[in-house]
């Protein structure tokens, strides 16, 4: 799909050709009253081709496009067509558009324009009003952390989180003796080795901690002989830890923690599963998840290790907060906690954020989001890379900012409220993050 931006709007455009087909004579685009294209005609064959104004509105309901279009018009005159008309963005609110489409041998040429609504707009600060503390953004450094990337935002963001991977499969591939209770350090330290890949995620670790950086770590992927089913691929979601296996993690995970602790003067100060709720990759029921918490908890607080634990870290946060609720429940459990948090992944309503906010405020506890976007996949497909997408990210993060930390019975300070006014329109505004959001209880 390639996207042209317009004006306050931009332009979808898909086309599919056979790359066989014979070079065309000429083209012939069949489109609806309103301008929407729906085929191109080239020679003999009809080619599948679509093309759409989408309009950009607030929420997550469906965007306004063509189909929606009011007062169409259509002026034709040889080889140009020419269409106009009104698109209601929001209730009340139009949008005109003008498209113009140019058929010529062997070439068809669109153009679309946008005109948004006019109108005063007015932007005021409440700057007496107060809604939470807001931590500040963070990074993920848990993929492709050898790319410049890392090195660039290291140097010209400026963050307060930072989370990482816990490589669990380096560290311990191979049960390390038949005791968990025994550390058998010899064998941990072996695979500390210069250039490894365990050696550069520990240097990464002290690299966070030198620019200030408060640092979660995640575990991604058990090594196979901790797992229920060994011989699955590792990359498949939903693998479980074997019941048998529970005291062989704890030793695997405190073993690490104490050896960055001792060789790199690095505690982090939040350990999670990342994604526990779907097992990526690594599941936990609910009731495992809270035995997990008390179980790592207590053996962090035996060792003097500083760790708490993150509570939560879910694929999505519509109502999953109902998944952490049990260990927050548990009062051996929820001492342990050190933070709350989910990923934003496809967003979520203004209640099913406000029920996380509360959960929060019921711990006291700092509320993260670790991962922000709004599709999980976009890195692979590449379509962060499109304006729609920008706008989407933009928009979801707006909508963390407002609704995370709703609760106004509570004593919030440092984050100013914006108004903005467009006629009879009103909207209460926030700041931006990037990739990691905190809101603290006083």
């Amino acid at each position: 799909m390639r996207r042209f931006v317009a004006v306050g709007a931009w332009l979808a455009l898909t086309v599919a050709m056979s790359a066989t087909a014979p070079a065309p004579a000429a083209e012939v685009v069949m489109a609806d009253s309103r301008g929407a294209i729906q085929t191109l005609l080239v020679g003999e064959k009809f080619v599948p081709i679509r093309a759409n104004l989408y309009l950009p509105t607030p929420g997550w309901k469906n965007l306004a496009t063509l189909n929606n279009a009011s007062d169409a018009k259509l002026a034709a005159a040889g080889n140009r067509r020419a269409w106009s008309g009104r698109v209601e963005a929001e209730p009340g609110r139009f949008c005109r558009y003008d498209e113009v489409i140019l058929e010529n041998p062997g070439q068809v040429s669109l153009s679309l324009h946008s005109q948004p609504p006019s109108g005063a707009t007015i932007l005021t600060l409440h700057a007496v009003q107060k809604r939470y503390d807001f931590d500040g953004f963070g990074w993920n450094y848990c993929l492709g952390v050898d790319s410049p990337v890392t090195a660039y935002t290291l140097k010209n963001l400026r963050g307060v989180w930072a989370r990482s991977e816990m490589l669990l499969r380096d560290w311990e591939p191979e049960n390390d003796n038949a005791s968990a209770s025994e550390v058998k350090w010899d064998a941990f330290k072996s695979k500390d080795q210069p250039g490894s890949k365990l050696r550069r995620r520990f240097q990464l670790d002290q690299q966070l901690r030198k620019h200030g950086l408060r640092l979660a770590v995640s575990v991604w992927q058990l090594p196979n002989w901790l797992y229920a089913d060994p011989d699955r691929p590792t990359s498949e979601h939903g693998r479980r830890l074997a019941p048998d296996k529970w005291p062989d993690l704890l030793e695997c995970v405190a073993s690490c923690l104490l050896h960055e602790k001792r060789e790199y003067g690095v505690e982090p100060d939040l350990f999670s599963f990342n994604e526990p709720d779907i097992g990526v990759y690594v599941r936990f029921s609910a009731e495992e998840q809270r035995d997990l918490v008390r179980r790592a908890g207590a053996l962090f607080q035996k060792l003097g290790l500083k760790t708490r634990l993150l509570l939560g870290d879910t694929h999505s946060p519509r109502d999953t907060h109902v998944y952490a609720q049990t260990a927050a429940d548990d009062p051996q459990a929820a001492r342990f906690v050190g933070a709350l948090a989910f990923h934003s992944w496809g967003g979520a309503g203004k209640e099913q954020y406000k029920a996380w906010a509360d959960l929060a405020a019921k711990l006291r506890t700092p509320l993260l989001v670790t991962e922000t976007g709004v599709d999980p996949e976009a890195r692979k497909t590449g379509v962060f890379d499109s304006f729609s997408y920008g706008l989407r990210e933009a928009r979801m993060v707006q909508e963390l900012l407002l609704c995370a930390r709703t609760s106004e019975t509570e004593s919030f300070a440092e984050l100013p409220v914006v108004t903005v006014k467009k006629g009879s329109q009103e909207l209460s505004l926030a700041a931006r993050s990037l990739l990691t959001l905190t809101t603290l209880p006083k």
